[in-house]
């Protein structure tokens, strides 16, 4: 039984043309998943307690270049405290936990989290800051 095909030439090719740009779009997707856009924040071999410097851009937080990403590697049900060192202007978000802080301290949920920096009130120039960040029972110095 010979079998017909109720698409022309033109239907194929768009038919093809859908097919390549679906098999692109998912690999697209899977290497934005596997890539980290955050930097890591390494805590020291032995250490409970490690420092980030950065300077968040004057552009602001609804511009992606004008916020920093930083993640941090946890286990669940440790203590975690994160805290804005130097910066005037500037304003750490922890997704889940907080928004626009200078201070946060949660016992983690998850095994990961980010700290997105940014200037509170962006239109100036780049602010420099500094971040400590502490894990486990230890309390961030005053």
């Amino acid at each position: 039984m010979k079998r017909t095909s109720s698409l022309d030439s033109s239907g194929k090719a768009r038919c093809h043309w859908t097919l390549v740009m679906l098999c692109t779009a998912s690999l697209w997707s899977f290497s934005a998943i596997a890539q980290d856009p955050c930097t890591s924040i390494p805590m020291p071999s032995g250490q409970n307690a490690a420092e980030v410097s950065g300077t968040a851009p004057g552009h602001g937080r609804e511009d992606d270049p004008g916020i920093q990403c930083y993640s941090l590697a946890v286990s669940r049900g440790q203590p975690v405290h994160v805290r804005l060192m130097g910066g005037e202007n500037v304003a750490i978000t922890i997704p889940d936990v907080g928004d626009a802080r200078d201070e946060f301290e949660f016992v983690a949920k998850q095994d990961r989290y980010e700290l997105h920096v940014f200037q509170l009130f962006p239109g100036g120039g780049d602010e420099a800051f500094r971040i400590e960040v502490r894990t486990g029972g230890a309390r961030p110095g005053r």
